[in-house]
């Protein structure tokens, strides 16, 4: 899945699940690969991430359609 946030310099953010799981307290946690797309065209693409799964909702918030 894929999900994207529009920066306040109108970077497109796209952030694509790698995979879920779950840590040793139960804190479920994403694991997923970040691009950036600026306004210029200019892609930049940064390796993975990790964040719990609550705090990746709240930061990419629109899921990008296939």
């Amino acid at each position: 899945s894929q999900f994207r946030r529009v920066l306040t310099d109108r970077t497109v953010e796209t952030a694509e699940v790698v995979s879920v799981h779950t840590d040793q307290l139960g804190i479920p946690h994403v694991r997923y690969r970040v691009d950036f797309l600026r306004p210029n065209r200019q892609r930049y693409v940064e390796g993975t991430r990790v964040l719990a799964a609550r705090s990746f909702f709240d930061l990419y918030q629109e899921r990008v359609g296939a």
